[in-house]
């Protein structure tokens, strides 16, 4: 891509992405590359190794303009559209933290600009199945009741009422029809 293609390509990037990570690496050659590459593109993450120069440049005008004065030495981004999980996100974090040579610089969600310890504040959120579980815990314990038995009874109850309509409306049919 020629300069003014991948500044305007990455540019478009910036905007269009739910997620980004700017990460720096040391010494990493093609092979590496490719299986991070892989690793993140199972969770549907996309990693493009660019200039830091074009990267500023990407990000003048923009938002996230004050995340270039962090950005120095060789660069890459993690991109991540809106429909990838946040589990997914959460994975690369972990991921990228194992490795030795790279190091997460910054970051956007969702229109917020992010730095290394806010990152890993967002990702160390428990997930919503998490929260879901913990909550119905609290839902028993508050309560004293058996959630599990109180949804069972109350997704059986609607079939009863189905399953006896027909014979209410035979005898009210019936009371109808004696009442003439």
């Amino acid at each position: 891509m020629r300069n003014i293609e991948q500044i305007q390509w990455t540019k478009g990037r910036l905007e269009s992405s739910a997620f980004v990570l700017f990460i720096q690496y040391l010494d990493y050659n093609t092979s590496e590359w490719k299986t991070i590459k892989k690793a993140l593109s199972k969770d549907n993450l996309e990693l493009k190794v660019i200039k830091t120069s074009k990267i500023k440049k990407s990000l003048e005008g923009t938002p996230y303009g004050s995340l270039s004065q962090v950005l120095s030495g060789p660069m890459a981004i993690i991109f991540a559209d809106d429909h990838v999980p946040f589990s997914s996100l959460t994975n690369a974090v972990k991921m990228l933290e194992k490795e030795d040579k790279i190091q997460i610089i910054s970051g956007i969600y969702k229109d917020t600009p992010l730095f290394p310890s806010q990152i890993n504040a967002l990702t160390s959120l428990p997930s919503q199945e998490e929260l879901l579980v913990e909550g119905i815990g609290y839902l028993q314990a508050a309560a004293g009741l058996n959630v599990v038995q109180l949804l069972d009874n109350a997704l059986s109850s609607p079939v009863n009422v189905l399953d006896q309509t027909p014979q209410r409306l035979s005898s009210l049919l019936g009371q109808m029809e004696v009442s003439k």
